[in-house]
C-alpha cells in the first residue's frame, strides 16, 4: 500500500504553533504585514509566534496577528524572553 505524502498545507494545518522568524527592520515587517495577515486568516486554529527584536514588540501587538512574540536574545546575553499580545 502506497501512502501519499501530506500536501504543505496540510501539513501546517496538523501543527498547533507556527513560527515565523521576523527581520529586525520595521520597513522589512511594514512591507510584510499582508502576507502575515494573509498567513493569520489562512491558519486561524493554529497559534502563531513571532521571534524576532525587542523593537519591533509593540508594533506586532498592535495588528493583532500573532498570538506571543519570543524575543531574539541579544549576542551578549541569552535572555529570551516572551510576551503575549493578544
Amino acid at each position: 500500500m502506497l501512502i501519499e505524502p501530506l500536501s504543505v498545507q496540510e501539513q501546517i494545518r496538523t501543527c498547533e504553533v507556527i513560527f515565523v522568524y521576523l527581520p529586525g527592520s520595521i520597513r522589512d515587517l511594514i512591507a510584510l504585514t499582508p502576507l502575515l495577515k494573509n498567513l493569520r486568516s489562512t491558519y486561524p486554529n493554529q497559534e502563531l509566534v513571532a521571534i524576532g527584536k525587542p523593537n519591533i514588540s509593540d508594533i506586532l501587538g498592535a495588528n493583532q496577528i500573532f498570538d506571543r512574540f519570543l524575543t531574539k536574545p541579544s549576542k551578549s546575553s541569552g535572555d529570551r524572553k516572551s510576551t503575549r499580545l493578544n
